[in-house]
Protein backbone atom coordinates (compact mmCIF):
# COMPACT_ATOMS: atom_id res chain seq x y z
CA UNK A 1 0.00 0.00 0.00
CA UNK A 2 2.70 2.08 0.77
CA UNK A 3 4.34 1.77 -2.98
CA UNK A 4 0.42 1.98 -4.23
CA UNK A 5 0.46 5.56 -2.72
CA UNK A 6 4.05 6.77 -3.61
CA UNK A 7 3.03 5.62 -7.54
CA UNK A 8 -0.32 7.85 -7.22
CA UNK A 9 1.17 10.95 -5.72
CA UNK A 10 3.82 11.16 -8.78
CA UNK A 11 1.19 10.19 -11.12
CA UNK A 12 3.10 6.59 -11.98
CA UNK A 13 -0.57 4.75 -12.66
CA UNK A 14 -0.77 1.21 -14.25
CA UNK A 15 -0.58 1.13 -17.66
CA UNK A 16 -3.84 -0.35 -19.45
CA UNK A 17 -2.71 -2.99 -22.30
CA UNK A 18 -5.31 -3.76 -24.76
CA UNK A 19 -5.79 -7.49 -26.37
CA UNK A 20 -4.61 -7.45 -29.84
CA UNK A 21 -5.64 -9.35 -32.89
CA UNK A 22 -7.79 -11.63 -31.11
CA UNK A 23 -8.55 -14.67 -33.39
CA UNK A 24 -11.48 -16.36 -31.51
CA UNK A 25 -13.57 -12.96 -31.36
CA UNK A 26 -12.66 -11.96 -34.91
CA UNK A 27 -13.85 -15.55 -35.92
CA UNK A 28 -17.20 -14.43 -33.85
CA UNK A 29 -17.65 -11.51 -35.71
CA UNK A 30 -17.07 -12.79 -38.86
CA UNK A 31 -19.97 -15.16 -38.30
CA UNK A 32 -21.83 -12.30 -37.07
CA UNK A 33 -21.02 -10.29 -40.12
CA UNK A 34 -22.73 -12.71 -42.31
CA UNK A 35 -25.55 -14.17 -40.99
CA UNK A 36 -28.07 -12.32 -43.14
CA UNK A 37 -25.95 -12.02 -46.51
CA UNK A 38 -23.09 -12.61 -47.71
CA UNK A 39 -19.96 -10.41 -47.68
CA UNK A 40 -16.79 -9.64 -49.88
CA UNK A 41 -13.91 -10.77 -48.13
CA UNK A 42 -11.88 -7.70 -48.71
CA UNK A 43 -14.41 -6.09 -47.65
CA UNK A 44 -14.90 -7.55 -44.33
CA UNK A 45 -11.14 -7.19 -44.42
CA UNK A 46 -11.53 -3.59 -44.19
CA UNK A 47 -14.10 -3.06 -41.64
CA UNK A 48 -11.97 -5.48 -39.10
CA UNK A 49 -8.78 -3.58 -39.56
CA UNK A 50 -10.97 -0.17 -38.94
CA UNK A 51 -11.32 -1.43 -35.55
CA UNK A 52 -7.71 -0.08 -33.50
CA UNK A 53 -6.78 -3.52 -31.89
CA UNK A 54 -7.10 -5.08 -34.70
CA UNK A 55 -5.14 -2.47 -37.08
CA UNK A 56 -2.41 -4.10 -37.94
CA UNK A 57 -3.86 -7.64 -38.54
CA UNK A 58 -2.37 -9.98 -41.26
CA UNK A 59 -3.78 -10.92 -43.97
CA UNK A 60 -2.62 -14.45 -44.08
CA UNK A 61 -4.43 -14.52 -39.79
CA UNK A 62 -7.46 -13.38 -41.44
CA UNK A 63 -7.67 -15.54 -44.10
CA UNK A 64 -6.85 -18.79 -41.66
CA UNK A 65 -10.08 -17.72 -40.08
CA UNK A 66 -12.12 -18.03 -42.26
CA UNK A 67 -10.26 -21.53 -43.57
CA UNK A 68 -11.26 -22.66 -40.26
CA UNK A 69 -14.43 -21.46 -39.86
CA UNK A 70 -15.25 -23.06 -43.51
CA UNK A 71 -13.66 -26.51 -42.24
CA UNK A 72 -16.02 -26.22 -38.79
CA UNK A 73 -18.65 -25.74 -41.31
CA UNK A 74 -19.67 -22.20 -40.07
CA UNK A 75 -19.91 -20.04 -43.00
CA UNK A 76 -18.87 -21.11 -46.45
CA UNK A 77 -16.13 -19.49 -48.34
CA UNK A 78 -16.58 -18.95 -52.52
CA UNK A 79 -12.61 -18.15 -53.08
CA UNK A 80 -13.76 -17.29 -56.81
CA UNK A 81 -15.97 -14.89 -56.02
CA UNK A 82 -14.12 -13.83 -53.36
CA UNK A 83 -17.27 -13.83 -51.16
CA UNK A 84 -18.27 -15.76 -48.24
CA UNK A 85 -21.80 -16.04 -46.16
CA UNK A 86 -23.81 -17.96 -43.36
CA UNK A 87 -24.93 -20.92 -43.25
CA UNK A 88 -28.29 -22.05 -42.54
CA UNK A 89 -27.84 -22.90 -38.84
CA UNK A 90 -25.08 -20.23 -38.09
CA UNK A 91 -27.82 -17.36 -37.21
CA UNK A 92 -29.26 -19.71 -34.17
CA UNK A 93 -25.87 -20.58 -33.11
CA UNK A 94 -24.57 -16.54 -33.04
CA UNK A 95 -27.57 -15.31 -31.41
CA UNK A 96 -27.79 -17.89 -28.56
CA UNK A 97 -23.49 -17.75 -27.99
CA UNK A 98 -22.72 -13.86 -28.63
CA UNK A 99 -20.19 -12.89 -26.00
CA UNK A 100 -16.81 -12.94 -25.12
CA UNK A 101 -16.96 -13.75 -21.55
CA UNK A 102 -16.42 -17.58 -20.75
CA UNK A 103 -18.16 -19.36 -17.96
CA UNK A 104 -16.37 -20.61 -15.02
CA UNK A 105 -17.94 -24.43 -14.60
CA UNK A 106 -17.19 -26.05 -11.28
CA UNK A 107 -15.43 -29.47 -11.03
CA UNK A 108 -16.01 -31.87 -8.78
CA UNK A 109 -13.61 -33.50 -6.47
CA UNK A 110 -13.65 -37.58 -5.60
CA UNK A 111 -11.73 -39.39 -3.13
CA UNK A 112 -9.63 -42.37 -3.44
CA UNK A 113 -13.01 -44.35 -2.05
CA UNK A 114 -15.29 -42.75 -5.12
CA UNK A 115 -16.98 -40.51 -2.41
CA UNK A 116 -17.15 -36.64 -3.40
CA UNK A 117 -15.58 -34.40 -1.30
CA UNK A 118 -16.84 -31.18 -2.83
CA UNK A 119 -16.27 -28.87 -5.63
CA UNK A 120 -14.03 -26.55 -7.74
CA UNK A 121 -13.86 -23.87 -9.65
CA UNK A 122 -12.43 -24.07 -13.20
CA UNK A 123 -9.86 -21.10 -12.82
CA UNK A 124 -8.17 -22.71 -9.71
CA UNK A 125 -7.88 -26.29 -11.25
CA UNK A 126 -6.23 -24.51 -14.47
CA UNK A 127 -3.30 -23.69 -11.66
CA UNK A 128 -3.03 -27.43 -11.18
CA UNK A 129 -0.83 -30.28 -11.56
CA UNK A 130 -0.64 -33.78 -10.78
CA UNK A 131 1.22 -34.48 -7.05
CA UNK A 132 -0.46 -31.05 -6.25
CA UNK A 133 -1.35 -30.33 -2.91
CA UNK A 134 -4.56 -28.45 -2.42
CA UNK A 135 -6.97 -27.20 0.62
CA UNK A 136 -10.35 -28.31 0.82
CA UNK A 137 -12.68 -28.31 3.60
CA UNK A 138 -9.95 -28.07 6.36
CA UNK A 139 -7.87 -31.00 5.06
CA UNK A 140 -5.27 -31.32 2.97
CA UNK A 141 -4.88 -34.00 -0.37
CA UNK A 142 -3.03 -34.26 -3.03
CA UNK A 143 -3.98 -34.09 -6.65
CA UNK A 144 -3.83 -37.92 -8.73
CA UNK A 145 -5.52 -37.07 -11.92
CA UNK A 146 -7.87 -35.08 -13.65
CA UNK A 147 -10.40 -36.28 -15.90
CA UNK A 148 -12.98 -33.76 -17.62
CA UNK A 149 -14.75 -32.19 -15.07
CA UNK A 150 -13.69 -34.81 -12.04
CA UNK A 151 -10.43 -34.14 -9.88
CA UNK A 152 -9.12 -37.31 -8.42
CA UNK A 153 -7.47 -36.84 -5.16
CA UNK A 154 -5.61 -38.39 -2.22
CA UNK A 155 -6.07 -37.37 1.55
CA UNK A 156 -2.28 -36.79 3.10
CA UNK A 157 -0.91 -34.75 5.98
CA UNK A 158 2.14 -33.43 6.56
CA UNK A 159 2.07 -31.17 3.85
CA UNK A 160 1.23 -27.80 3.28
CA UNK A 161 -0.88 -26.76 -0.08
CA UNK A 162 1.34 -26.14 -3.07
CA UNK A 163 -1.57 -24.08 -4.70
CA UNK A 164 -3.53 -21.61 -2.04
CA UNK A 165 -6.72 -21.61 -1.59
CA UNK A 166 -7.22 -17.78 -2.94
CA UNK A 167 -5.37 -18.87 -6.74
CA UNK A 168 -7.45 -17.76 -8.98
CA UNK A 169 -8.14 -15.37 -11.64
CA UNK A 170 -6.93 -12.61 -9.18
CA UNK A 171 -4.74 -9.93 -11.76
CA UNK A 172 -1.02 -9.92 -11.18
CA UNK A 173 0.36 -6.68 -9.38
CA UNK A 174 1.10 -4.88 -12.42
CA UNK A 175 4.64 -4.41 -13.50
CA UNK A 176 4.50 -0.59 -12.31
CA UNK A 177 3.59 -1.35 -9.00
CA UNK A 178 5.78 -3.66 -8.56
CA UNK A 179 9.07 -1.32 -9.61
CA UNK A 180 7.58 1.18 -7.05
CA UNK A 181 7.74 -1.83 -4.27
CA UNK A 182 11.12 -2.66 -5.37
CA UNK A 183 12.10 1.26 -5.36
CA UNK A 184 10.80 1.64 -1.52
CA UNK A 185 12.67 -1.98 -0.68
CA UNK A 186 15.77 -0.80 -1.79
CA UNK A 187 16.02 2.43 -0.29
CA UNK A 188 14.74 1.11 2.61
CA UNK A 189 17.59 -1.89 2.82
CA UNK A 190 20.68 0.28 1.43
CA UNK A 191 19.84 2.89 4.05
CA UNK A 192 19.98 0.00 7.07
CA UNK A 193 22.79 -1.16 5.51
CA UNK A 194 24.34 2.47 6.05
CA UNK A 195 23.27 2.05 9.46
CA UNK A 196 21.14 4.41 8.80
CA UNK A 197 17.11 4.85 10.40
CA UNK A 198 14.56 4.25 7.31
CA UNK A 199 12.02 5.48 9.36
CA UNK A 200 13.61 9.35 8.08
CA UNK A 201 12.65 7.82 4.08
CA UNK A 202 9.52 6.76 4.72
CA UNK A 203 7.76 9.26 6.78
CA UNK A 204 9.72 12.40 5.16
CA UNK A 205 9.69 11.03 1.40
CA UNK A 206 6.70 8.93 1.46
CA UNK A 207 4.30 10.48 4.12
CA UNK A 208 3.66 7.46 6.11
CA UNK A 209 2.58 7.63 9.71
CA UNK A 210 4.03 6.35 12.45
CA UNK A 211 2.31 2.62 12.99
CA UNK A 212 3.16 2.08 9.42
CA UNK A 213 6.76 3.23 9.42
CA UNK A 214 7.78 1.26 12.38
CA UNK A 215 5.91 -1.92 11.25
CA UNK A 216 7.79 -1.89 7.44
CA UNK A 217 11.17 -1.05 9.30
CA UNK A 218 10.45 -3.76 11.34
CA UNK A 219 9.94 -5.89 8.44
CA UNK A 220 13.15 -4.98 6.56
CA UNK A 221 14.88 -5.06 9.49
CA UNK A 222 14.16 -8.38 10.20
CA UNK A 223 15.10 -9.40 6.56
CA UNK A 224 18.63 -8.03 6.95
CA UNK A 225 19.20 -9.75 10.01
CA UNK A 226 19.33 -13.20 8.01
CA UNK A 227 20.71 -11.58 4.43
CA UNK A 228 21.59 -8.34 3.47
CA UNK A 229 20.98 -9.49 -0.54
CA UNK A 230 17.45 -8.46 -2.01
CA UNK A 231 15.70 -8.37 -4.83
CA UNK A 232 16.41 -5.56 -7.25
CA UNK A 233 15.50 -4.17 -11.04
CA UNK A 234 19.03 -6.05 -11.57
CA UNK A 235 19.17 -8.74 -9.22
CA UNK A 236 17.31 -12.09 -8.37
CA UNK A 237 17.65 -14.07 -5.21
CA UNK A 238 18.00 -17.60 -5.15
CA UNK A 239 17.41 -19.53 -2.06
CA UNK A 240 18.28 -22.74 -1.79
CA UNK A 241 16.32 -24.49 1.30
CA UNK A 242 18.54 -27.15 3.38
CA UNK A 243 17.26 -30.28 3.85
CA UNK A 244 14.38 -32.67 1.96
CA UNK A 245 14.41 -32.32 -1.35
CA UNK A 246 15.69 -29.92 -3.38
CA UNK A 247 14.39 -26.51 -2.85
CA UNK A 248 14.62 -23.30 -4.89
CA UNK A 249 12.95 -20.04 -3.54
CA UNK A 250 13.39 -17.36 -6.35
CA UNK A 251 12.35 -14.14 -4.73
CA UNK A 252 11.87 -11.54 -8.03
CA UNK A 253 9.10 -8.74 -6.29
CA UNK A 254 7.80 -8.48 -9.70
CA UNK A 255 4.44 -9.72 -9.75
CA UNK A 256 2.69 -12.85 -10.19
CA UNK A 257 2.61 -12.73 -13.55
CA UNK A 258 6.59 -12.31 -14.20
CA UNK A 259 7.16 -15.33 -11.48
CA UNK A 260 4.77 -17.11 -13.42
CA UNK A 261 6.76 -16.47 -16.40
CA UNK A 262 10.03 -17.13 -14.93
CA UNK A 263 8.84 -20.37 -13.35
CA UNK A 264 7.34 -21.69 -16.53
CA UNK A 265 11.20 -21.34 -18.31
CA UNK A 266 12.70 -23.10 -14.95
CA UNK A 267 10.67 -25.80 -15.36
CA UNK A 268 10.79 -26.18 -18.74
CA UNK A 269 14.86 -26.09 -18.84
CA UNK A 270 14.65 -28.74 -16.19
CA UNK A 271 12.35 -30.77 -18.59
CA UNK A 272 14.62 -30.40 -20.80
CA UNK A 273 17.24 -31.29 -18.84
CA UNK A 274 15.67 -34.70 -17.32
CA UNK A 275 15.25 -33.03 -14.12
CA UNK A 276 11.82 -33.96 -12.67
CA UNK A 277 9.79 -30.44 -11.30
CA UNK A 278 7.65 -32.10 -7.78
CA UNK A 279 6.14 -28.59 -7.35
CA UNK A 280 6.00 -24.79 -8.95
CA UNK A 281 4.45 -22.37 -6.56
CA UNK A 282 3.94 -18.52 -7.24
CA UNK A 283 2.98 -15.91 -5.38
CA UNK A 284 3.58 -11.76 -6.20
CA UNK A 285 6.76 -11.89 -4.49
CA UNK A 286 8.27 -15.54 -5.00
CA UNK A 287 8.19 -18.15 -7.04
CA UNK A 288 9.34 -21.85 -5.15
CA UNK A 289 10.46 -25.25 -6.92
CA UNK A 290 11.15 -28.52 -5.96
CA UNK A 291 13.24 -30.55 -8.31
CA UNK A 292 14.58 -34.05 -8.15
CA UNK A 293 18.29 -32.74 -8.09
CA UNK A 294 20.15 -29.88 -7.37
CA UNK A 295 20.53 -27.29 -9.53
CA UNK A 296 23.64 -24.87 -10.21
CA UNK A 297 22.74 -21.71 -10.36
CA UNK A 298 25.75 -21.02 -12.59
CA UNK A 299 24.38 -23.28 -15.04
CA UNK A 300 21.41 -21.95 -14.37
CA UNK A 301 22.26 -18.51 -15.55
CA UNK A 302 24.54 -20.04 -18.79
CA UNK A 303 20.92 -21.77 -19.85
CA UNK A 304 18.94 -18.48 -19.34
CA UNK A 305 21.45 -16.84 -22.11
CA UNK A 306 21.72 -19.64 -24.65
CA UNK A 307 18.11 -20.70 -24.34
CA UNK A 308 15.00 -19.38 -26.71
CA UNK A 309 12.55 -18.98 -23.68
CA UNK A 310 9.43 -18.54 -26.52
CA UNK A 311 10.26 -22.15 -27.35
CA UNK A 312 10.94 -23.48 -23.88
CA UNK A 313 7.86 -22.31 -22.16
CA UNK A 314 5.42 -23.23 -25.17
CA UNK A 315 6.90 -27.01 -24.71
CA UNK A 316 6.21 -27.08 -20.82
CA UNK A 317 2.53 -25.17 -20.65
CA UNK A 318 0.92 -27.23 -23.79
CA UNK A 319 0.46 -29.92 -21.44
CA UNK A 320 -0.70 -27.91 -18.51
CA UNK A 321 -4.37 -27.29 -16.91
CA UNK A 322 -3.81 -23.71 -17.47
CA UNK A 323 -3.52 -24.41 -21.33
CA UNK A 324 -6.66 -26.70 -21.62
CA UNK A 325 -8.57 -24.17 -19.93
CA UNK A 326 -7.87 -21.18 -22.22
CA UNK A 327 -7.95 -23.80 -25.00
CA UNK A 328 -11.82 -24.38 -23.88
CA UNK A 329 -11.88 -20.69 -23.74
CA UNK A 330 -11.06 -19.99 -26.72
CA UNK A 331 -13.26 -22.64 -29.03
CA UNK A 332 -16.08 -21.62 -27.26
CA UNK A 333 -15.87 -17.67 -27.98
CA UNK A 334 -14.66 -19.05 -31.94
CA UNK A 335 -18.36 -20.88 -31.85
CA UNK A 336 -16.47 -23.76 -32.78
CA UNK A 337 -17.90 -25.81 -29.90
CA UNK A 338 -21.35 -23.44 -28.86
CA UNK A 339 -22.75 -23.88 -25.65
CA UNK A 340 -26.14 -23.69 -26.39
CA UNK A 341 -27.69 -24.65 -30.07
CA UNK A 342 -31.24 -22.61 -29.64
CA UNK A 343 -33.13 -23.38 -26.65
CA UNK A 344 -30.74 -26.90 -26.11
CA UNK A 345 -27.94 -26.12 -23.58
CA UNK A 346 -25.12 -28.50 -23.75
CA UNK A 347 -24.09 -29.31 -20.11
CA UNK A 348 -20.56 -29.13 -18.63
CA UNK A 349 -19.78 -32.36 -18.86
CA UNK A 350 -20.44 -32.74 -22.99
CA UNK A 351 -18.59 -29.54 -23.67
CA UNK A 352 -15.84 -30.40 -21.72
CA UNK A 353 -15.60 -33.97 -24.05
CA UNK A 354 -15.96 -32.00 -27.06
CA UNK A 355 -13.46 -29.28 -26.14
CA UNK A 356 -10.66 -32.20 -24.92
CA UNK A 357 -11.20 -34.34 -28.25
CA UNK A 358 -10.95 -30.67 -30.26
CA UNK A 359 -7.95 -29.96 -28.31
CA UNK A 360 -6.12 -33.54 -28.58
CA UNK A 361 -7.42 -33.20 -32.51
CA UNK A 362 -5.36 -29.61 -32.99
CA UNK A 363 -2.27 -30.74 -30.79
CA UNK A 364 -1.42 -33.08 -33.45
CA UNK A 365 -1.72 -30.64 -36.33
CA UNK A 366 1.18 -28.41 -37.60
CA UNK A 367 -0.76 -25.46 -37.94
CA UNK A 368 -3.60 -25.11 -35.80
CA UNK A 369 -5.27 -21.36 -35.04
CA UNK A 370 -7.02 -22.64 -32.16
CA UNK A 371 -3.57 -23.37 -30.40
CA UNK A 372 -2.06 -20.32 -31.86
CA UNK A 373 -4.83 -18.02 -30.26
CA UNK A 374 -4.15 -20.33 -27.25
CA UNK A 375 -0.57 -19.92 -26.44
CA UNK A 376 -0.95 -15.46 -27.43
CA UNK A 377 -3.34 -15.62 -24.80
CA UNK A 378 -1.37 -17.01 -22.33
CA UNK A 379 2.32 -15.74 -23.22
CA UNK A 380 0.59 -12.02 -23.26
CA UNK A 381 -2.73 -11.93 -20.40
CA UNK A 382 -1.61 -14.72 -18.02
CA UNK A 383 2.25 -14.25 -17.57
CA UNK A 384 4.41 -11.46 -18.02
CA UNK A 385 6.12 -12.44 -21.44
CA UNK A 386 7.28 -8.92 -21.70
CA UNK A 387 8.66 -8.78 -18.66
CA UNK A 388 10.88 -12.13 -19.11
CA UNK A 389 12.40 -11.37 -22.48
CA UNK A 390 13.25 -7.37 -20.67
CA UNK A 391 14.98 -9.77 -17.99
CA UNK A 392 16.84 -12.28 -20.17
CA UNK A 393 17.87 -9.70 -22.43
CA UNK A 394 19.79 -7.83 -19.78
CA UNK A 395 21.23 -11.36 -18.89
CA UNK A 396 22.87 -12.16 -22.01
CA UNK A 397 23.91 -8.20 -22.30
CA UNK A 398 25.13 -9.25 -18.62
CA UNK A 399 23.34 -6.67 -16.80
CA UNK A 400 21.53 -8.41 -14.14
CA UNK A 401 22.79 -11.45 -11.35
CA UNK A 402 21.63 -13.89 -9.77
CA UNK A 403 22.42 -14.03 -5.85
CA UNK A 404 22.49 -17.55 -4.64
CA UNK A 405 22.76 -18.27 -1.23
CA UNK A 406 22.16 -21.53 0.58
CA UNK A 407 20.68 -21.26 4.43
CA UNK A 408 18.37 -23.69 6.67
CA UNK A 409 15.25 -21.26 6.60
CA UNK A 410 13.75 -18.85 4.02
CA UNK A 411 14.85 -14.90 4.37
CA UNK A 412 11.86 -12.36 5.40
CA UNK A 413 11.40 -11.45 1.61
CA UNK A 414 11.02 -14.74 0.56
CA UNK A 415 8.68 -16.30 3.46
CA UNK A 416 5.11 -14.92 1.90
CA UNK A 417 4.83 -18.05 -0.09
CA UNK A 418 5.29 -20.48 3.12
CA UNK A 419 2.75 -18.30 5.30
CA UNK A 420 0.28 -18.24 2.66
CA UNK A 421 0.10 -21.84 2.73
CA UNK A 422 0.66 -22.12 6.28
CA UNK A 423 -1.49 -19.56 7.21
CA UNK A 424 -4.45 -21.55 5.13
CA UNK A 425 -4.60 -24.93 7.03
CA UNK A 426 -7.37 -24.70 8.65
CA UNK A 427 -7.71 -28.58 10.22
CA UNK A 428 -6.30 -28.60 13.40
CA UNK A 429 -4.96 -32.22 12.31
CA UNK A 430 -3.56 -30.94 9.55
CA UNK A 431 -1.48 -28.03 10.99
CA UNK A 432 -0.47 -30.83 13.96
CA UNK A 433 1.00 -32.95 11.85
CA UNK A 434 2.85 -29.89 9.86
CA UNK A 435 3.83 -28.44 13.16
CA UNK A 436 5.35 -31.87 14.16
CA UNK A 437 7.58 -32.28 11.22
CA UNK A 438 8.49 -28.17 10.57
CA UNK A 439 11.56 -27.32 11.49
CA UNK A 440 11.30 -25.52 14.67
CA UNK A 441 13.08 -22.18 13.54
CA UNK A 442 11.04 -22.01 10.43
CA UNK A 443 8.23 -22.43 12.63
CA UNK A 444 9.18 -19.72 14.86
CA UNK A 445 8.91 -17.34 12.04
CA UNK A 446 5.77 -18.47 10.43
CA UNK A 447 3.53 -18.47 13.82
CA UNK A 448 6.05 -15.14 15.37
CA UNK A 449 4.80 -15.54 19.23
CA UNK A 450 1.95 -17.64 18.95
CA UNK A 451 3.97 -20.50 18.34
CA UNK A 452 4.82 -20.19 22.08
CA UNK A 453 0.69 -21.24 22.94
CA UNK A 454 1.70 -24.90 21.50
CA UNK A 455 4.82 -24.66 24.42
CA UNK A 456 2.93 -26.06 27.48
CA UNK A 457 5.00 -27.28 30.63
CA UNK A 458 3.25 -30.56 33.44
CA UNK A 459 2.32 -27.75 35.62
CA UNK A 460 0.39 -25.37 33.08
CA UNK A 461 -0.88 -28.38 31.52
CA UNK A 462 -1.96 -29.32 35.52
CA UNK A 463 -3.25 -25.85 35.93
CA UNK A 464 -5.39 -26.17 32.57
CA UNK A 465 -7.63 -29.26 33.00
CA UNK A 466 -8.00 -28.21 36.78
CA UNK A 467 -9.92 -25.29 35.79
CA UNK A 468 -12.32 -27.33 34.00
CA UNK A 469 -13.77 -28.41 37.54
CA UNK A 470 -15.78 -25.79 39.73
CA UNK A 471 -15.33 -26.06 43.43
CA UNK A 472 -18.18 -28.18 44.92
CA UNK A 473 -20.85 -26.16 46.51
CA UNK A 474 -23.09 -28.38 48.53
CA UNK A 475 -23.12 -32.14 49.98
CA UNK A 476 -24.13 -33.58 46.73
CA UNK A 477 -21.33 -31.83 44.21
CA UNK A 478 -18.82 -32.67 46.54
CA UNK A 479 -19.83 -36.30 46.77
CA UNK A 480 -20.21 -36.08 42.89
CA UNK A 481 -16.43 -34.51 42.69
CA UNK A 482 -15.35 -37.28 45.21
CA UNK A 483 -16.48 -39.96 43.12
CA UNK A 484 -15.01 -38.70 40.26
CA UNK A 485 -11.50 -37.58 41.31
CA UNK A 486 -11.11 -40.64 43.05
CA UNK A 487 -11.59 -39.13 46.69
CA UNK A 488 -13.94 -42.26 47.80
CA UNK A 489 -11.05 -44.61 47.32
CA UNK A 490 -9.20 -45.28 50.55
CA UNK A 491 -6.21 -47.17 48.89
CA UNK A 492 -5.54 -43.76 46.52
CA UNK A 493 -3.23 -41.32 48.31
CA UNK A 494 -3.18 -38.66 45.94
CA UNK A 495 -7.13 -38.26 44.43
CA UNK A 496 -7.23 -36.16 41.06
CA UNK A 497 -8.54 -32.26 42.17
CA UNK A 498 -7.21 -32.68 46.06
CA UNK A 499 -7.09 -29.07 45.94
CA UNK A 500 -10.63 -28.52 45.88
CA UNK A 501 -12.32 -31.14 47.98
Amino acid sequence: MAALQAAIQIGDMDRMIFPENCLDVLAQFLIGQVIMEEMDIDYALEIVRGAWPYRNLEYDDYIEVLDMLEEERRIWVDWEENTFGGRGYSRMIYYTNVGTIAPNNSYLVFNQDGSILGQLSASFVSNLRSSDVILLGGSTYRVHSIQGTRVNVNPVTGHRPTVPSWAGEARSRSRELSQHLLDLQHRCIVAIRMGEDPDDILSRVYGLSDPVVRAISRYFEEHTMDSFQAPSTNRLLVEQILGGMPTYLVTTGRGRSFNMALGYFMAGLAQKNEIHVAELSFDENALLMKTSKEIDPGEMYDLFRTNSHVEVIDRYIITTQLFAKRFREVAGRSLIIPRRIGADEISPQQFQQKADALLAKHRTMEDSLLIKETRNEIFWQDIDLAGLEEFLEKSRDQDVSLVHTKSSMPSKLGMSLFIASFEDLLSMRARAYLVKDIDPEVLMRLLGRRSLATELDKTQLDEYYLDKVPIPTNAEELLLLMNRGGGLDRDLENPLYRQKL
